[in-house]
């Protein structure tokens, strides 16, 4: 401003010819503007002057102001303006620590990585050379008391490591140790070993996965590789040889002794219900891991 009004002045007294009218020497007003113009003004849009923003650099200026950031002090937050939110810092897990579910996943994957069971060379390997001759599919009890026993009627000893126990809905269970089941032998294969040793059953293998259906359609198979060795089919309501229901709550189904092969085992006539109690309780009826009894009775 101070060097706008000298300029308007000098241009003045040389239009009105005043004599010894001249430029006067404004080095030093210039010195003193050029000095004081970088921290009083900065150039603002359209080149109009501004006042200056603490902490802002002026126009042309090359030295930045400072940025936020860990070098940058933390000061108060002008007014309107929100205050910082402070972002904590990701949290990283411990080497080596994982939650219930990723040990489980682990146990899966690791189960499902294993070697598979090889099939045992003296396994059965035509049908028929085994029969499922009686199982339980609604004990008194709980759901794991069930059984299935399976009867050798030829006069070949088989191992049944590396078999597949299935049925209808269930995941397929193979037999991961060797049970061997000698000539016109019963062997007991159960699904809970407590309620087993709790009701004094002489079984040889315990398996996991395969629950039948209490009184509904169902079916149960013995697989060795590519073979079906034996299966049954459950029947809902179905009734058998003795004219009673064949699965009822704590009878077992078994086959008849005059039918203990895979191709009578087919038919529902030649089935009926287990009468024999066993157990130190008696409470459910069958003869399991035992020769059975006859349907004709």
């Amino acid at each position: 401003m101070f060097y706008r009004l000298a300029s308007l002045s000098i241009f003045c007294c040389l239009l009105s010819g005043v004599p010894g009218c001249s430029r006067p020497d404004l080095s030093e007003e210039e010195d003193l503007l050029a000095g004081s113009t970088g921290s009083q003004t900065a150039a603002g849009p359209g080149g109009i002057a501004s006042p200056d923003v603490q902490g802002q650099p002026a126009a042309g200026d090359e030295t930045a102001a400072p940025t936020a950031g860990a070098d940058a002090p933390a000061g108060p937050p002008a007014a309107g303006e929100a205050a910082p939110v402070e972002v904590p810092e990701e949290v990283v897990p411990e080497e080596g620590s994982s939650s219930a579910i990723q040990d489980v996943i682990d146990q899966i994957a690791q189960a499902s990585a294993s070697d598979p069971v090889e099939l045992a060379e003296d396994a059965p390997q035509l049908a028929g050379d085994l029969v499922i001759s009686e199982y339980i599919p609604y004990p008194d009890g709980a759901l794991n008391h069930e059984w299935i026993e399976i009867y050798n009627p030829g006069d070949q000893t088989f191992n049944l490591r590396g078999c597949e126990l299935t049925s209808f809905d269930d995941l397929a269970h193979v037999v991961e140790t060797d049970v061997s089941i000698g000539p016109k032998e019963y062997v007991l294969l159960v699904r809970n070993e407590n309620s087993a040793v709790d009701e004094e059953l002489d079984f040889v293998y315990i398996y996991a996965r395969i629950t039948m259906e209490n009184g509904d359609a169902d079916s149960l198979e013995l697989n060795c590789g590519d073979v079906e060795i034996d299966g049954i089919v459950q029947q809902e309501e179905a009734l058998g040889a003795d004219g009673e229901p064949l699965v009822s709550r704590s009878f077992s189904v078994q086959l008849d002794t005059a039918h203990l092969n895979s191709g009578d085992n087919d038919a529902l006539e030649n089935w009926c219900r287990g009468v024999e109690p066993f157990g130190p309780d008696g409470d459910n009826h069958g003869t399991p891991g035992r020769p059975n009894v006859s349907c004709q009775n």
